[in-house]
């Protein structure tokens, strides 16, 4: 297959520590995952942030080849993102279908670099189609049950998480204006006060948001992207999702928390929390906008990416805090 027409932007190479990273790497990956010879066209995904991601398309069928950001994640988080998505698949949670390799793996090492491959499912975000709160009920079931998962895995430090608000927050806030300085720092003063201690931990998503759920037409769903996979705490990863997929600025306040505790209400019927982690989840919702604002803020001003994406979360973020900070 000819990929000489394959431009790969440095600021995607970065993410794995190849720098020489070349189209013989995807050759290779087609390779052992018995693609070669049956891909047509194959494409860069510029969608997020982290690993770096092609998309392979058959004459009958599109997979994902995602090399894995090997400058933040261990070996040990790359096979933990295998074991939580088999997991799933295993409980009947709809995910994406991980391809094994011809020698049997679902990740292969190629010299310093991890890649694999999964079956695209065909189906539309929930940004692109139609959004009503019964799919973010059925949402909310789906992560009762991955927070089932009792089995710890590796810390997996996610630079735009909830959890590291307190420390990214010392660097990036430096690069934000003195409006916005004051809505993430009236969300910090929330965040300080949440008692970790008094969370249960599990396995987490951690970054449920509306690009990240698929629909088809006959309604099946698909949950991607375990990329920021965790063990960490229950009621921040329903907070970061309700952050996400539930609230919605242009609608009015009454509505929006109808909505959220539908959701709530659903993944109680599913997991428990106790009144604390309760009490807490409007907190983690107006961290995970501040840290939204705080980490796209720094994507633009200290990397010169200003992309739509970029662009959008900057304005998720800030319209967030400011119709939720004193609402919630």
């Amino acid at each position: 297959m000819d990929l000489s027409n394959l431009t790969i932007p440095t600021t995607h190479i970065s993410r794995v520590k190849t720098k020489n990273f070349s189209e013989e790497f995807i050759k290779i990956a087609l390779e052992r995952f018995k693609l070669i010879d049956r891909a047509i066209a194959i494409s860069l995904i510029h969608v997020g942030y982290d690993d770096l991601n092609f998309s392979v398309r058959t004459n009958s069928d599109r997979y994902i080849l995602k090399f894995f950001n090997t400058e933040w994640k261990t070996e040990q988080v790359i096979y933990d993102y295998v074991k939580v998505i088999l997991e799933c698949k295993r409980v009947g949670i709809p995910v994406s279908e991980l391809v094994e390799s011809g020698n049997s793996v679902f990740i292969e090492k190629i010299q310093n670099e991890y890649c694999c491959v999964i079956k695209a499912f065909d189906g539309d975000t929930l940004e692109e189609t139609k959004y009503e709160i019964f799919l973010a009920e059925r949402i909310a079931k789906y992560l009762g049950q991955i927070h089932s998962f009792k089995f710890e895995i590796a810390n997996n430090y996610d630079s735009w998480g909830t959890k590291n608000f307190g420390k990214e927050y010392e660097y990036k806030v430096k690069l934000l204006d003195d409006q916005k300085t004051k809505l993430v720092d009236k969300a910090l003063e929330r965040f300080k006060k949440i008692k970790f201690s008094k969370l249960e931990k599990s396995v987490i998503h951690g970054d449920i948001q509306k690009k990240h759920v698929l629909k088809n037409k006959e309604g099946d769903m698909c949950i991607i992207d375990f990329g920021c996979a965790n063990f960490d705490f229950k009621a921040m990863d329903v907070s970061i999702f309700i952050a996400q997929v539930v609230l919605d600025p242009n609608l009015d306040l009454g509505t929006n928390k109808d909505n959220a505790q539908k959701v709530i209400d659903a993944y109680l019927k599913i997991q428990k929390l106790t009144d604390y982690e309760k009490s807490v989840i409007p907190d983690f919702i107006i961290s995970t906008f501040a840290m939204y604002l705080l980490s796209a803020n720094y994507v633009l001003k200290a990397e010169n990416d200003d992309s739509q994406q970029t662009l959008d979360w900057i304005e998720f973020g800030a319209r967030g805090l400011e119709t939720f900070l004193d609402n919630l």
